[in-house]
């Protein structure tokens, strides 16, 4: 993450290899002589003596080299830092934030009133509200005991993978159960007054304004509790341009929801 200059450090532990070489050579070569009597036993201790001392002058300073580096505690992505080359760092100053792409969690609240369906390992969809593109899924991992004003806090492990950062605003949509033979539209779909919700359907070739109740929104999608069935053709483009018994035209490329599962999509160009 961060190194200081190591010129001058470098070249004293060189230094120190080079010393340590050569007290271990004569330390060796006493160690022999003495073996045949051909030394004393205080040369040789001298020699000893001075091999050790040569390793610990290489351990100290190989030490202090170290130090000039700064590692990272696991490998990740720097994210935030406030320093560049040449600053001066204050003792105990904080370099810079790591994460690791792999191990990022979200932190999210949803109405106390769910805690019944809520559960660990349900699986959420994450998806960043700067960009719909980048999405990604996720795990429940905790939910906390506590209520405050209503809500529950949750957190969610990201899966390995995604390209999600740290500190992104996110939308999470968190899977609770099956819901079948349900009818839900594109939350763009919908229009909205002083009387509710509304959306145009098309009834023989003609828009017809509709009254609809609506229950829980999915990820741009929203559950239709009445006022729609499935099989419908629902105005999903142009809308807010319409009118009442205005004509309109059935594009059939545009954006089908599933079968016996939502109200069909309709452009008003």
């Amino acid at each position: 993450m961060l190194q200081q200059d190591t010129r001058t450090a470098a070249a004293q532990v060189a230094e120190d290899q080079a010393k340590l070489n050569l007290a271990k050579a004569d330390w060796q070569r006493q160690s022999t002589m003495l073996k045949k009597g051909l030394t004393s036993q205080s040369s040789y201790d001298d020699s000893y003596s001075s091999y050790q001392q040569a390793r610990a002058v290489l351990a100290q300073d190989t030490a202090l080299l170290s130090e000039l580096s700064i590692k990272a505690p696991f490998a990740g992505i720097i994210s935030i830092t406030d320093y560049h080359v040449g600053d001066l760092l204050d003792s105990g100053s904080d370099i810079a934030t790591l994460y690791d792409p792999d191990e990022l969690t979200v932190t999210y609240q949803l109405s106390a009133s769910e805690r019944s369906v809520l559960k660990l390992g349900q699986t959420v969809s994450i998806q960043s509200e700067s960009d719909a593109q980048n999405h990604a899924s996720g795990t429940v991992i905790y939910i906390s005991p506590n209520i405050s004003t209503g809500l529950m806090t949750l957190k969610a492990k990201v899966t390995p993978g995604s390209t999600l950062k740290p500190g992104q605003n996110v939308k999470v949509v968190q899977k609770t159960s099956l819901l079948k033979d349900q009818v839900t539209i594109p939350t763009g779909s919908l229009l909205s007054n002083l009387e509710g919700m509304q959306a145009y359907v098309v009834e023989n070739g003609k828009a017809v304004l509709r009254e609809v109740k609506v229950g829980n929104y999915y990820d741009g999608y929203v559950q239709i509790l009445s006022g729609l069935k499935a099989g419908e053709e629902l105005v999903t483009n142009g809308q807010n341009f319409l009118h009442s018994d205005e004509t309109v035209t059935v594009n059939n490329a545009a954006q089908q929801l599933a079968a016996n599962n939502s109200a069909k999509g309709v452009n008003h160009g």
